[in-house]
C-alpha cells in the first residue's frame, strides 16, 4: 500500500468500514462513530502494516513518545474504544486481533481511496491539532428512562484531567479541605493495597505511603485539618477503623468496622471533628457509628436492623448533616440525618447506590448507581429531590469532590477489562480469542459445546456465546434493564437470567436457550433473590433469599411457583449433585455438605464468602479457589479429603462471585482481571 505524508486526505476501506482521517471518523453498515485522535493514531498504525502484528512498544514510541506508563494504559482504552467502534457500526466481525504478550493485528485488507469530502487546506486554515481538538468534544442527546422524576443534563468539561497516573490502580479519594492534598488507594498489582498520600500543589510529587506493608487499607478520609487521616483496615473478614497521625508518625485503632474495598464506608465531618463509620451490628445488618476525636466518645447514628445495609455515607461540608445510603437487596435510598436526629429521604423510587458525595455548596448529593446495565453518576437536589445526570462515564468506584476555587468532581477511570482466559492442563493460561470488551461469568454447556457469558461489547452488557475453540461470540440475548448472573441448566440447553427493570425492587426471571430463541419471562418474584443455580432435574431453580430475615437457600419449582426453604442456618448458593445432596456455601464462607437424616458437615473451609460461585462440583472432588495474599489459588479436595493445587496465579486476578468454569478436557475457563488499571481523574463543576 503506497504510503502518505498528507493522510488526512485519504480514506481507508477496511471490509465494509470506511475510515476517514479527516474527520476522526469509522462508519459502516450501522452508523458512524467519532472517535479521539488517539485512537485513531493506533488504527492508522494497524492500516500502515495489514495482517502484521504491530508491538506495543511500537504503539508507545510512535504515539505517545516512549512514555511507557501512560502509553501502556492509553493504548488499551485505545484498543477497546476501536472494537467497540467496529462492533457498533458493524455487527459482529473481528477486526482487531491481539497477539499474547506482543501488541496487535490488523485482521483485514486494507484499501485506500481519496476523501472527496476533506476540506482543501486553502478553504479552511485551522491548524490539524485544532481539528483533532474539536473532533473530540462530544455531542449527545441523552435519554433517560428514569420515571416519574424528570432529568436534565448538566453541563461538564468533556476532559477530564488526571491527578493520578501511576502503574496500578488508584482508587477511593479524599482530600484535604483545601483539596492540596489526596489520599488514596493505591493497588500496585502485588503486595496488598495500601493507602498514600500526594501533594497536588507540587509537579511531579511522589506519594507518600501511610499504611503499613502488610495493611490491606480502604476508604481514606482526612480530619477538618488535614492532619490526620482515618481509614479502614481489612483482613478477610475483620476490619478496623485506623486514625493515622500525619506529622509525629503514630496511630491508633478507634473500633470494628465493615469493610468494602472501593466504597466509602467511612467519613470524617468537616464541622464537627466526628468520624461516621459503617459496622456489622449484632443483627447481622450494617449500621452507622459516630466516633468524635476531641473527646474520644462514640455515638449510633443509625438503628440497628437485621435487613437493612447502611453504606456508603458522606458529611456535608458546611453542616453536620450525614447523608447515607440504606439498602436491602442491592436497592434502597438515601437518607438526610441532621444533628439532631431528625432523618428524611431523598429519592422517590428505590435505586442502586454505590457511593456519594456532597456538591461544594451542600445543594445536591452526587451518587454512583446502574443505568442499563453500567455505573453512571446522577446528583438529586436536597430541596425537591429531582434528578439529573452529571456524568455517564462508567465509574464503579468511589466518587469524591475535590474542593477549591474550581471545585471538580473526582472519580476511579479503570482501563483495564475482564477477559476471558483458558487455563490449561499443563498450568499454563491463554486469553480466549473472541475478547471484545469486559467478559464475565463464563458457564460451559458440554452438549452445545458452548461459553456462554457477560460482555459489553454492545456498549452495555448482554448475553454472548461462542464455540469452546471459535475466534467470534455472538449475542444470544437482548436484555433491557439491569441483568444479574446467569445459571445454565445441567442439560446445557436452557439457561435463566435475572432481570431487573427500572424502578423494580426485585428481579424478573427470563428462561431462554442456545439456539437465540425469544426470551420466555417467568411470573415475577416479589422478594430479594440472588445467586441462581438449577436443581439437578432441571425443573426447579435454586437461589439465596432473606425472606425470613437471614439469607438462606430456597427453592423454586418452575411448573408450580411453589418455594419451599432448604436451609436453616444459612446460605448464600447452592448447587446439587445427582444423588440430590445438596452444598452450600454459607454467609461466613465454606462449602458444606447437607444431606436428609444427617448433621451438616464442612467440606471447604478456605472458600471466602466473596467466591460464593468460584467452585465446581466433579466426579473426582470439588474444584474451588482459596484466597491469599500472595496468590489466588486453585485446588482440587477429592471426595476422600486429599488436597491437590491445580494452579497459583497473581493474587486477587480472578474476578470474584462466580468466574470459573470447566470444558470437557478439564481446562478451565475464568473471568480474570487484565492487570488492573485505574487512574484518578477530575472534572471540573460548574458553579451556580
Amino acid at each position: 500500500m503506497p504510503r502518505h505524508t498528507r493522510t488526512s486526505q485519504y480514506c481507508y476501506q477496511i471490509g465494509h468500514w470506511t475510515i476517514t482521517p479527516a474527520k476522526l471518523q469509522i462508519h459502516g453498515p450501522m452508523g458512524q462513530v467519532t472517535l479521539p485522535a488517539k485512537a485513531f493514531e493506533v488504527i492508522k498504525l494497524l492500516i500502515a502494516q495489514p495482517g502484521e502484528t504491530v508491538s506495543r512498544d511500537q504503539f508507545v514510541a510512535a504515539i505517545w513518545r516512549g512514555h511507557k506508563d501512560v502509553g501502556d494504559k492509553a493504548l488499551n482504552q485505545a484498543i477497546w474504544q476501536l472494537r467497540r467502534a467496529f462492533a457498533d457500526t458493524g455487527g459482529d466481525s473481528e477486526v482487531i486481533g491481539t497477539v499474547a504478550r506482543i501488541g496487535y493485528v490488523l485482521l483485514h485488507s486494507v484499501t485506500e481511496t481519496a476523501d472527496h469530502t476533506a476540506p482543501t487546506r486553502a478553504a479552511h486554515n485551522q491548524p490539524w491539532w485544532l481539528l483533532a481538538a474539536l473532533a473530540l468534544v462530544p455531542v449527545a442527546t441523552v435519554v433517560w428512562a428514569l420515571k416519574p422524576q424528570t432529568l436534565q443534563p448538566t453541563p461538564l468539561q468533556p476532559r477530564p484531567v488526571i491527578l493520578s497516573h501511576y502503574k496500578g490502580a488508584e482508587e477511593t479519594p479524599a482530600f484535604t479541605a483545601d483539596g492540596r492534598f489526596m489520599a488514596f488507594q493505591w493497588d500496585k498489582g502485588s503486595g496488598l493495597p495500601g493507602i498514600y498520600t500526594v501533594d497536588l500543589a507540587q509537579t511531579g510529587s511522589e506519594p507518600r505511603l501511610v499504611s503499613a506493608d502488610d495493611e490491606f487499607g480502604a476508604s481514606p478520609t482526612f480530619s477538618p485539618d488535614g492532619s490526620q487521616l482515618a481509614y479502614t483496615v481489612i483482613n478477610d473478614k475483620d476490619c478496623r477503623v485506623k486514625i493515622q497521625h500525619l506529622s509525629d508518625g503514630t496511630s491508633q485503632f478507634i473500633d470494628n468496622c465493615y469493610g468494602r474495598n472501593i466504597v466509602n464506608t467511612l467519613s470524617w465531618s468537616r464541622t464537627g471533628n466526628q468520624l461516621a463509620y459503617a459496622y456489622r451490628n449484632t443483627k447481622g445488618g450494617v449500621s452507622i457509628k459516630g466516633y468524635n476525636a476531641d473527646n474520644a466518645q462514640f455515638s449510633q447514628l443509625t438503628s440497628e436492623q437485621s435487613d437493612f445495609e447502611d453504606y456508603p455515607l458522606a458529611w456535608a461540608n458546611h453542616s453536620d448533616t450525614l447523608a447515607y445510603a440504606s439498602l436491602k437487596g442491592g436497592l434502597g435510598n438515601i437518607y438526610l440525618r441532621t444533628k439532631n436526629g431528625r432523618i428524611r429521604a431523598l429519592l422517590k423510587e428505590p435505586q442502586a447506590i454505590y457511593s456519594l458525595a456532597f456538591s461544594p455548596d451542600d445543594s445536591h448529593l452526587y451518587f454512583g448507581t446502574a443505568w442499563h446495565s453500567e455505573v453512571t453518576i446522577l446528583q438529586v437536589s436536597l430541596k425537591d429531590g429531582s434528578i439529573s445526570p452529571l456524568s455517564f462515564e462508567a465509574t464503579p468506584g468511589r466518587i469524591a469532590v475535590r474542593p477549591g476555587q474550581q471545585p471538580q468532581l473526582v472519580y476511579p477511570r479503570y482501563t483495564s477489562m475482564e477477559q476471558l482466559v483458558k487455563l490449561q492442563p499443563d498450568g499454563t493460561t491463554k486469553p480466549l480469542p473472541f475478547s471484545y470488551g469486559r467478559e464475565l461469568y463464563p458457564l460451559y454447556s458440554a452438549s452445545a459445546d458452548k461459553l456462554v457469558f457477560f460482555s459489553n461489547k454492545s456498549g452495555s452488557f448482554q448475553l454472548w456465546a461462542a464455540a469452546a475453540d471459535s475466534e467470534f461470540a455472538s449475542k444470544i440475548a437482548d436484555i433491557s434493564g439491569s441483568a444479574y448472573i446467569h445459571a445454565l441448566s445441567n442439560s446445557g440447553d436452557k439457561f435463566l437470567l435475572p432481570v431487573k427493570q427500572n424502578g423494580d425492587n426485585y428481579y424478573s426471571l427470563y428462561l431462554g436457550n442456545l439456539d437465540e430463541q425469544p426470551l420466555q419471562q417467568l411470573p415475577q418474584i416479589n422478594y430479594p433473590a440472588k445467586n441462581f443455580s438449577w436443581g439437578i432435574n432441571d425443573d426447579s431453580i435454586l437461589f439465596s433469599s432473606d425472606l425470613n430475615g437471614q439469607w438462606q437457600i430456597w427453592r423454586h419449582y418452575l411448573a408450580t411457583g411453589i418455594r419451599e426453604q432448604l436451609t436453616l442456618s444459612g446460605g448464600l448458593f447452592a448447587q446439587e449433585n445427582n444423588n440430590h445432596e445438596l452444598f452450600v456455601v454459607k454467609p461466613d464462607g465454606g462449602i458444606w455438605r447437607l444431606r436428609t437424616g444427617q448433621p451438616a458437615e464442612l467440606l471447604i473451609e478456605q472458600l471466602s464468602s466473596k467466591d460464593w460461585g468460584n467452585w465446581l462440583l466433579g466426579e473426582d472432588g470439588i474444584l474451588y479457589i482459596q484466597r491469599t495474599a500472595i496468590a489466588d489459588l486453585i485446588k482440587l479436595q477429592s471426595w476422600t479429603g486429599e488436597q491437590q493445587l491445580i494452579a497459583s496465579l497473581p493474587p486477587r486476578t480472578i474476578k470474584p462471585g462466580r468466574s470459573i468454569t470447566r470444558l470437557a478436557d478439564n481446562s478451565l475457563i475464568l473471568s480474570m482481571y487484565q492487570s488492573k488499571e485505574a487512574d484518578i481523574v477530575a472534572i471540573d463543576l460548574v458553579q451556580p
